[in-house]
């Protein structure tokens, strides 16, 4: 089972000014207890590839941009701008997380400094400068104020007539350093600042205060209080998750399973019942946040949080079964229907060549290649077909849930049966679902062409998982 894991933030000096500080952060293991109850943030890692909890970088740029964060004299001169971030629908184009991103670019875009005014922002400016004069620097600064030839050649011939100056080459002849100084560019105090700095954004080293613990990790809320727990039966290897919802006053936790219609899954749960509850409960059960630690430490569960929300009050996760009628053995179940497998990376070269060959499409090449040529002709059908599959999603609406139910039928979209279909049908409901939930053929993502996400799917880099149910 694998750890939980959360981001450590922590300031460390500059290497040219290093009386600012550049954020730095790191992986760290970090117990269940601490993320249920005192709300550090369980980080999934860009190995996940996407962005599991979308308001987390919202509600971290929301604490960015406060006021109170940002130095009141620097703000005033333009040095402590908002920071936002791109909406990207398909991280996995970009293969690292948007909160990945934006760590990495604050690391890189920004300065953190525990008071400053613009006086000494400035001061620390010129003697920067003045420490580095060069003749490539003084041409930088003359360029920068005067970016036409005869302007600058103007300029310089009103300080220094006696400098013979014909042409722009000219320039790189002259000891510049000698002929100007600091002092040459003291009223030009955004250049100096510009030139100075590689970063222009600033903030209070405060901000961390308001977005980690007091060991560094990273935590925006109080509490994470609705979770899930998965454990594999050691008899029967069958995978059961509970959603769980755990009240921080009394530290104890209410287990419910999600059996689906497995009389495996069932037994499992009334065992682990057995061995962890407190107090009455077969399938349902309460238990103490100490037995959900113990669990984890014995590798028997793995926990995940598919819920927080930072912006939004947080439900339980709803827990499944199939309920049988009492007077009929036919079990009583709404309809479900899921897309199944799609040609990937993970066919054989001979199978791929063998797809490819119905369709009169080239195999010669590397695997790699093959892959290509399938995306690109997938993503042409897919122009073909999409007017007949916004009619079939126009008459028949669904839902997209997480859980896979036992017996699920296949969409109804085309009479005849062909290969590509299911790649078809997985192209049009990611770029068609709203919110992960609702397949909405009035609402598209345009944020990668379909040739991208064609190719995104062979190369198993984003899956399309669990079902739909209709709206009835």
């Amino acid at each position: 089972m694998n750890p939980l894991k959360t981001l450590t933030l922590q300031l460390i000096p500059d290497a040219v000014f290093p009386m600012f500080q550049r954020m730095q952060f790191h992986e760290v293991e970090v117990p269940i207890d601490d993320v249920v109850m005192r709300g550090v943030y369980p980080w999934s890692g860009d190995s996940a590839g996407y962005d599991k909890h979308p308001s987390l970088v919202d509600k971290f740029l929301f604490e960015l941009n406060q006021s109170g964060v940002k130095l009141p004299e620097l703000a005033e001169h333009g040095w402590c701008h908002d920071v936002y971030s791109s909406h990207d629908a398909y991280s996995y184009i970009n293969k690292r997380p948007r909160f990945t991103r934006l760590l990495l670019e604050l690391q890189q875009r920004m300065y953190f400094v525990k008071k400053m005014s613009y006086r000494e922002l400035l001061e620390i400016a010129r003697n920067h400068l003045a420490e580095n004069w060069k003749p490539g620097l003084v041409l930088t600064l003359l360029d920068r104020m005067y970016p036409r030839f005869n302007e600058l050649r103007r300029y310089i011939k009103q300080k220094h007539p006696k400098v013979k100056l014909a042409s722009y080459g000219d320039l790189h002849n002259i000891a510049l350093h000698q002929l100007f100084n600091i002092e040459d560019f003291i009223d030009r105090e955004q250049l100096l600042l510009s030139e100075a700095f590689p970063c222009s954004n600033f903030r209070s080293s405060a901000f961390l205060e308001n977005v980690t613990d007091k060991q560094g990790r990273l935590q925006l809320g109080n509490h994470h209080q609705h979770f899930t727990v998965s454990a594999m039966s050691p008899i029967d290897r069958v995978l059961l998750t509970w959603s769980v919802s755990a009240e921080k006053a009394s530290g104890m936790c209410r287990l419910i399973p999600q059996l689906g219609g497995s009389y495996l899954r069932r037994d499992f749960a009334m065992d682990f019942a057995k061995e962890w509850k407190i107090g009455d409960g077969n399938l349902c059960f309460s238990t103490s946040m100490d037995n959900v630690v113990q669990m984890m430490q014995s590798q028997q569960v793995e926990a995940d949080f598919p819920t927080i929300n930072y912006f939004q009050e947080v439900q339980p996760i709803r827990a499944t079964a199939d309920l049988q009628s009492i007077h009929s053995e036919i079990p009583q179940e709404v309809s479900s229907y899921r897309i199944r497998d799609i040609p990937t990376i993970s066919w054989t070269g001979n199978e791929l060549k063998n797809l490819l060959r119905s369709y009169d499409i080239s195999t010669s090449g590397n695997k790699s290649d093959l892959l290509k040529r399938l995306a690109m002709y997938t993503a042409e059908e897919y122009q073909t077909q999409k007017s007949e599959l916004d009619n079939y999603f126009t008459k028949h609406r669904f839902i997209h849930i997480r859980e896979q139910p036992r017996r699920c039928d296949e969409f109804g979209v085309w009479e005849q049966k062909d290969a590509l279909q299911n790649h078809l049908l997985v192209m049009y409901v990611m770029r068609h679902l709203r919110g992960d939930t609702i397949l909405d053929p009035t609402h598209e993502n345009t944020s990668t062409n379909s040739k991208q996400l064609a190719l995104a799917l062979v190369s198993k880099k984003v899956q399309l998982e669990g079902a739909f149910i209709p709206v009835i």
